[in-house]
């Protein structure tokens, strides 16, 4: 799950994710914040390009409320339903946009969800969430640690993992942001970005595949 994928911000290291992940022949969900895709060509280009093999999830709208936000409160943490569906609505038209997919997963910004926000997510049939906690398509697993404000490795990452199907858990969801990559000239982390090389090879000598969250949903719906 590749959060912050968007406009103009960390670009670079977004596409050169999501392209090592489809040349070993894995899927990701990228989770795009709408506001203003359209206008950033690399990014257009790439998902017209790549729309049926990436998941696109709405990640918010602009990630952000107003100018003067201390970005630590999340878009939805306090929206009502009426505010909550309107950024909805702005989220998928931009993304209509740049794709032909009819988005099923929301990411709360800062995994946070105001009630009228659930609500919202209903209206606009948005099935799936993932978020921060418990439930199946919450994250099991992190390239930050927001609490220490430090980089996390593979090697933390995969046991992670293991932990999760070794309680018998069938899927890991792995949160990822570009910036995680990222010198603070937003260039590749060289060093940074071997760990998430790491993972895939991981996951690849070990014939763990990856798998959208619609997918994942379809196959569980069928079962």
């Amino acid at each position: 799950r590749l959060d912050d994928a968007q406009a103009y911000g960390w670009t670079d290291i977004s596409i050169t994710m999501m392209h090592d992940a489809l040349k070993r022949q894995e899927t990701i969900v990228a989770g795009v914040i709408p506001k203003n895709i359209h206008h950033d060509k690399r990014v257009v280009e790439f998902f017209k390009k790549y729309d049926c093999n990436v998941e696109i999830a709405i990640h918010g709208y602009d990630h952000n409320i107003g100018e003067n936000s201390d970005y630590t409160t999340g878009e939805f943490a306090f929206l009502n339903e009426e505010e909550a569906k309107e950024r909805l609505v702005l989220a998928k038209n931009e993304l209509h946009k740049i794709s032909a997919q009819k988005p099923v997963t929301f990411i709360p910004p800062n995994n946070q969800l105001s009630e009228g926000s659930f609500g919202a997510i209903r209206s606009e049939i948005l099935p799936i969430i993932s978020s921060e906690g418990e439930d199946y398509f919450d994250y099991d697993a992190a390239t930050w640690d927001f609490r220490s404000n430090s980089f996390v490795n593979a090697d933390v990452v995969i046991n992670n993992c293991e932990e999760s199907f070794t309680k018998g858990d069938d899927l890991c969801v792995i949160m990822l942001h570009p910036q995680d990559f990222s010198n603070e000239d937003s260039t590749i982390n060289e060093e940074r970005y071997n760990e998430f090389v790491k993972i895939l090879d991981y996951m690849q000598s070990n014939n763990i595949p990856a798998i959208t969250f619609k997918e994942m949903s379809n196959r569980n719906s069928t079962i």
